[in-house]
Order: C-alpha cells, then sequence, then structure tokens
C-alpha cells in the first residue's frame, strides 16, 4: 500500500480571528510535510506555526511565516520533521486558507 498521503487543513476561506490558534491537525506518520498559505486580505498577515511533539497539549513555536496580500507561501518542512499536531495562529484578523500537503 505504501507510504500514507493526504492534504488538508484547519482553514478553508476561513475567518481567523487575530491570536486564536487553529484546530490542531494530525503531522504524525508522513515522511514529506508542506504547508499552503493564503489570505484574501490587502496586507500583509504574519502567522505562527506551532508544533504539539508528544500530543501532550505542550505547544512549541516553530516559525513564523509572512504572507503578502494576493500570494500564497508554501513552506516545505524539512524531511523527516515530525511533531504530533501542529496548528497555526494568525497574528491579525484575516480570511484565510491553509492547506496541508502529506507524502
Amino acid at each position: 500500500m505504501g507510504a500514507p498521503r493526504g492534504w488538508g487543513g484547519p482553514w478553508c476561506n476561513s475567518t481567523v480571528l487575530a491570536n486564536e490558534p487553529s484546530d490542531p491537525y494530525l503531522m504524525a506518520g508522513y515522511l514529506h510535510k508542506k504547508l499552503a498559505l493564503s489570505h484574501t486580505e490587502q496586507r500583509k498577515i504574519t502567522f505562527d506555526v506551532e508544533v504539539d511533539f508528544l500530543a501532550n497539549g505542550t505547544w512549541v513555536h516553530y516559525t513564523t511565516i509572512d504572507v503578502r496580500a494576493s500570494t500564497t507561501v508554501e513552506h516545505l518542512f524539512p524531511q523527516g520533521y515530525s511533531a504530533h499536531w501542529v496548528r497555526l495562529v494568525a497574528k491579525d484578523n484575516a480570511t484565510t486558507t491553509a492547506i496541508f500537503h502529506y507524502n
């Protein structure tokens, strides 16, 4: 059957409030991971990516991603990078899409 693969995310044209974390999204069990982030605002929006390594609710900062207006930013996680859960936090209110691609 091969390695697991899939895609999805916590936001799809969703109204996101500043500093409120997304629902957690599963990250464990996939070798290659990519995040695509976009929004509909006419200004830059900054997002923090947080991970929970032990699935115990302890969230740590992984990276910060800036997304300019009318763009999609793709972030490739290092090959083999693993945490159990991932979530996102927008620094401003925005209508946002965040999709993870795993294979």
